[in-house]
């Protein structure tokens, strides 16, 4: 998967966006999706292959953005692009939106990229969305993340259960009710040959507004996490007795020779 996360940085050099093709899993996806099998979709990556893939853009959150999205921050006006933007970090891209409301008002904001940086929350209604249909799910199934992002890696465990699907170990292991350490796409199709379904051919870059399958809204619960940015978990948090100079703390009980 590309991924690409800076402050205000150019998008990088020499990576062909717009020639990255999406993989097995991707497809098979979609046409799970199709066949009611998957509800709802979280993407942690901003290379836009899930949306480029066909998968319904009512039925999954891009957590993190998109490099071929762009998006009006007043009146919520989104669209993808053929091309991926030329900055990242919620710039502006040198559009105004141009959007006529229920008023007859013409919208005059600029246009700016989807893709996150740290100070930013994350975007609303996917989190939110993604939130409820975490907690009505009978399973959530994590395919090549470590789940160190917070508070993204708090949602499969929101579900009854949860499988990982990743080479490595993550942040979430202890939670799992099943880890497969594989790649995702030689997990994902040996799952379709039990299944007995075809993983569709990719043809070419494919939007999909809307999903074929009618999904019931769901309502939001009030366990939510106090904050929707994103964090990575500090050495302190890892470890309760690490310190900045590596000295294990001294247990509460005793006290320090050189108070003595």
């Amino acid at each position: 998967m590309w991924t690409r996360e800076a402050k205000g940085e150019k998008v990088e050099e020499g990576i062909e966006w717009s020639n990255a093709r999406p993989s097995k899993t991707h497809m098979a996806l979609v046409e799970l999706e199709k066949r009611g099998h998957v509800q709802w979709l979280v993407s942690q990556n901003v290379d836009g292959l899930h949306a480029r893939s066909g998968f319904p853009l009512n039925r999954f959150a891009e957590l993190h953005g998109n490099v071929f999205a762009i998006h009006c921050p007043s009146c919520k006006y989104r669209e993808i692009q053929d091309n991926p933007v030329e900055f990242i970090g919620q710039k502006p891209i040198g559009r105004i939106c141009g959007q006529i409301n229920s008023r007859g008002s013409t919208c005059r904001r600029q246009l700016v990229d989807s893709v996150l940086d740290w100070e930013h929350d994350l975007p609303e209604p996917f989190f939110s969305d993604s939130w409820a249909q975490s907690e009505a799910a009978d399973l959530s199934i994590v395919l090549g993340s470590s789940l160190q992002i917070q508070p993204a890696n708090t949602l499969p465990t929101l579900s009854r259960k949860m499988v990982i699907i990743n080479l490595s170990n993550t942040k979430m292991d202890r939670k799992a009710h099943l880890i497969i350490k594989s790649k995702c796409d030689f997990a994902i199709e040996i799952l379709m040959q039990k299944l007995k379904i075809d993983i569709p051919e990719w043809t070419g870059p494919t939007i999909v507004k809307e999903s074929s399958l009618k999904l019931e809204p769901l309502p939001i619960k009030e366990a939510k996490p106090k904050t929707t940015r994103r964090k990575r978990k500090t050495k302190s948090e890892q470890d309760p007795d690490y310190t900045s100079h590596s000295v294990p703390k001294a247990p509460k009980n005793e006290i320090p020779e050189n108070e003595l």
